[in-house]
């Protein structure tokens, strides 16, 4: 065992050592192991001996128990049965009523009786008897049971002798049954001879019995002595096991405890000790290794606030750079402005940055600082992205590279340009895992550029990758804008041109207001101002498309910038407020349309019935009975009710006597004339039904649900109540699972729900969810419907892998998606369900492509009312001119209301507002 105790300097001095702790001191911890290992070997191999030995003798007595006592006890019973048996068949044959040949059958089984114990007797004498084992013989005197085995002898030679005497009696008897003459003496001599052997047999079975006790007293002798054996060898082996364990212990431990508190020490702030640990192995390594640590700790700390203070220095220097780099701006001005920041802020001799092309194969010079870095740039320099090169290996290992003396470096290539450079580093431009470029620097002094401050250059690169993902993403964005701007500008010409079709309206509209009255263009032949007349001028444009102009003239000191601005606020109430009335309009348009085309429907319906009828359709009742007219025609005098259905006359109801102005009865004829028109109608659309001609009734009734959701959609205004009314009116006209709408977010490319028609009774009645679909989403209709803007069918959504399920709706099985489309401008998309497979066909598209292309024209129309609402608030200044111009009904009234309010203001002499596409393409 070690005694430790500390030095008055602060060291642990040596512990005391034995000869014992001075050897397992002087060997590794391994061989300490393998010595503890050696002894518990030792120990478990004493057990595992004792344990043999008690096991072999266990293994004899258990053997001499089978050999000697289990067999032939068992043998001999089975002698004695034979014996008993061979008695029975004996005295059977002595029965003198038997016949001769039952006798002799008696015999021969006594005679097999008495082979069978022959055989176990002579076994016995050879293998069983107890003499033939001397070790047994042996243990019998050692026991003092050797009188057993003198029985044995004596029993067996009686056992003989009574048996060979039977067997002669035997063998006489049977030979006077042979001759047929049996000898009842020589039989009753045999059972009396076969008792006595049998007698003999059974002493011989209970010398047996008592070899078995003695042989069991020796196999419990044997086993408990292998047991003490077994367990004093355990303890020995135990206690030898603990001991050297023990000593093992205590020699590391000790010495570990020195170091503990050494390591304590240390943790204090005491660097002023020495750790003193005597022995050659592992712990007294480590306490020479501790010394040297505590050695280089305080070498570190005396060198460490110097380093920190510079690392530091250097990371507020890139936090600063990073903040001003951040700014988003174009990519080549903030590169040229982060480049020379760089250079100036850490004092560098030259830096650059060069960007990754498209094809990721080489780097391109972007930005470098001083009259190097300009003429780089106009030469279009630019490296291969490969590791021929510092600044291609960063790119291509993903990590910097940093050469802290370039006159040591083999890898260095030095550029003509920039003779004095001493030390470079290559930082990446990371994105993610995608490098964008490389971020090199450049020092006059060796070692400037090194391992020490690369976490700030890291960092800095870092940030200036994020602002070149900035800049690129603003150049996008720009450029997107200028694409959407220029499309919306493209679609809204196309649909003025398509508005301005010199059928529905003139091809040019304008007003012209002159003193006290607004006349039309066309009635003025020369209206257009001359070159030099004082006129303001103001172009009508709808999302950068000039459709036309206002122009005011006015003395020249009474133009101003105020003047000036009013008539270009007005142009823009001007153009708003003409897109909404061109929106209602196309509407109604829309809406006539349909309803014409319900109207004609009915008539072709009805054409169509009167043609497969060959009844007559027309009847009098003349106060007796009810005849067919047969051709004739009715009285000129009675008075006629038209019979209407979606107001086309189909017929009429002649009343004869019926006062025109008794209201009471002209009304009680016109609700009978609509009751009926309505009956007739009913049935003539179920013997259509009869006749195989549902599907006209559908597409009627689908046409006329369209108006009436066109009509009903084109009055709303607040788009929510609009998209509201829609989906539920479509989802019970057209007797519907289910009918929801999407609206289209382009800045976010989502498809957002926005109203849903749940059937009636619906738990979710009155809810509209919040589901949104990306546009590029596969497993959707709805998305895929927005992206291809074509109506998209799945009458087995089952079976359809880009289907997209909603769990609130479990039922559906066939869906329906077309787009909102004005134009090329996606609005939204109408999704449609049933709850049942094939519900949908071409036509039903065709059906609700025509509703969408409505529900479009009024969403476009509610979200330009919805525009111009908030610009008229906006604009309190013009509330009067653009409450008067907003109440306008048409087109000219607007453009006469502008050019006279605008006179009015400006007291100008003349005021035109004019609306034109003749000669624009």
């Amino acid at each position: 065992m070690n005694n430790i105790s500390t030095s008055k300097n602060g060291s642990f001095a040596k512990p005391r050592r034995n000869l014992l702790s001075g050897f397992l001191g002087n060997i590794s911890i391994a061989w300490k192991m393998a010595l503890m290992v050696f002894v518990l070997f030792l120990s478990i191999l004493g057990i595992t001996v004792s344990a043999y030995v008690g096991l072999q003798s266990l293994q004899y007595q258990f053997s001499n128990i089978y050999d000697f006592m289990l067999i032939p006890i068992s043998s001999i019973e089975n002698a004695g049965t034979f014996l008993a048996e061979a008695q029975r068949y004996l005295v059977q044959s002595t029965n003198w009523n038997i016949t001769t040949e039952e006798r002799t059958n008696s015999l021969a089984q006594v005679q097999v009786d008495n082979q069978a114990i022959e055989k176990i007797i002579t076994r016995y004498d050879k293998e069983w008897v107890t003499t033939t084992s001397p070790q047994f013989t042996q243990d019998l005197k050692n026991g003092g049971k050797i009188d057993l085995q003198l029985q044995e002898v004596a029993d067996l030679a009686a056992y003989h002798k009574a048996h060979d005497a039977y067997k002669t009696t035997f063998a006489k008897y049977q030979a006077t049954v042979q001759t047929g003459s049996p000898d009842a003496n020589l039989a009753s001599d045999a059972i009396t001879q076969l008792e006595a052997a049998q007698t003999q047999l059974q002493s011989l079975i209970d010398v047996n019995l008592k070899f078995a006790d003695f042989s069991n007293l020796q196999a419990q002798q044997a086993f408990n002595q292998a047991l003490v054996s077994s367990g004093v060898v355990l303890a020995l082996g135990l206690v030898i096991g603990l001991v050297m364990s023990y000593l093992i212990a205590v020699s590391v431990t000790n010495r570990l405890g020195v170091l503990t508190r050494s390591a304590a020490a240390m943790q204090e702030g005491n660097l002023d000790q020495i750790v003193s640990i005597s022995g050659n192995d592992e712990v007294s390594l480590l306490g020479t290794t501790f010394n040297s640590m505590i050695a280089q700790l305080k070498n570190l700390f005396s060198t460490l606030e110097a380093r920190v203070a510079e690392r530091t220095q250097s990371l507020e220097l890139a936090a600063d750079v990073g903040r001003s780099v951040s700014r988003v701006r174009a990519l080549v001005v903030m590169l040229k402005d982060a480049t020379e920041l760089i250079r100036s802020r850490f004092d560098l001799y030259y830096t650059q940055v060069y960007l990754a092309d498209a094809s990721q194969t080489n780097l391109i010079l972007q930005a470098g600082t001083g009259n190097v870095g300009a003429e780089l740039i106009s030469r279009r320099h630019s490296l291969p992205l490969d590791t021929t090169s510092i600044n291609g290996r960063a790119a291509v290992e993903k990590h910097s590279v940093v050469i802290s003396d370039t006159a040591a470096s083999s890898t260095f290539r030095p550029n003509p340009l920039l003779p004095d450079t001493r030390s470079e580093m290559a930082v990446p431009l990371l994105i993610g895992d995608r490098v964008a470029g490389v971020l090199n620097l450049q020092s006059q002094k060796a070692g400037a550029l090194s391992l020490d401050v690369l976490p700030a250059f890291e960092a800095l690169a870092g940030q200036l990758a994020i602002a070149i993902q900035n800049a690129n993403l603003l150049a996008e964005t720009e450029q997107a804008r200028a694409e959407v701007e220029k499309q919306a500008a493209r679609l809204t010409r196309a649909n003025w041109q398509d508005y301005l079709d010199a059928i529905h309206q003139p091809e040019q509209i304008g007003f012209l207001y002159d003193q006290n009255k607004v006349v039309a263009l066309a009635e003025v032949e020369d209206f257009q101002p001359s070159a030099d007349s004082n006129a303001v001028t103001a172009p009508i444009s709808i999302t950068g498309e000039v459709l036309g102009s206002l122009v005011v003239e006015m003395d020249k000191e009474k133009q101003s910038a105020r003047a000036t601005e009013l008539v270009n606020i007005a142009a823009r109430q001007v153009a708003q407020q003409i897109e909404n009335l061109r929106l209602l309009d196309s509407a109604e348009r829309y809406r006539a349309e349909a309803e014409e085309a319900a109207r004609r429907l009915t008539r072709e319906g009805w054409k169509t019935y009167t043609e497969n009828t060959g009844e007559s359709l027309s009847y009098l009742y003349d106060l007796r009975e009810m005849r067919p007219l047969n051709g004739r025609g009715s009285d000129e005098s009675a008075t006629t009710v038209p019979l209407k259905v979606h107001d086309e006359m189909i017929g009429k109801l002649a009343v004869q006597g019926l006062n025109t102005d008794d209201k009471e009865a002209m009304d009680l004829a016109n609700a009978v004339a609509e009751r009926l028109s309505a009956h007739i109608e009913s049935l003539r659309q179920f013997e259509e039904t009869k006749r195989s001609q549902v599907e006209l009734d559908k597409r009627a009734q689908q046409l006329a649900a369209v108006a009436e959701i066109s009509t009903v959609s084109s009055k709303e205004l607040d788009i929510q109540k609009m998209l509201e009314s829609v989906v539920y009116l479509t989802q019970r006209q057209f007797g519907l699972y289910h009918a929801h709408v999407f609206i289209y977010n382009e800045n976010t490319d989502i498809l957002k729900i926005a109203a849903c028609g749940w059937k009636e009774g619906d738990p979710h009645e009155g809810t509209h969810g919040t589901a949104a679909i990306p546009l590029t989403q596969e497993q959707s209709l709805v998305a895929r419907t927005a992206r291809t803007r074509q109506a998209v069918i799945v009458n087995n959504v089952h079976n359809e892998p880009g289907w997209l399920p909603d769990p609130l709706l479990p039922d559906t099985a066939s869906e329906l998606a077309v787009p909102l489309v004005i134009g090329d401008q996606l609005l939204g998309v109408l999704d449609v369900q049933a709850d049942r497979i094939n519900a949908f066909t071409e036509e039903d598209a065709n059906i609700q492509t025509t509703l969408a292309s409505q529900v479009a024209t009024a969403l476009q129309n509610a979200r330009s009312f919805v525009r111009a609402q908030k610009q008229a608030e906006r604009e309190s200044t013009l509330n009067a001119i653009s409450q008067k111009i907003q109440s306008a009904t048409t087109v000219e009234a607007v453009l006469q209301i502008a050019a006279r309010e605008l006179g009015h203001a400006l007291g100008a002499p003349m005021t035109i507002a004019q609306l034109s596409m003749k000669d624009k393409n």
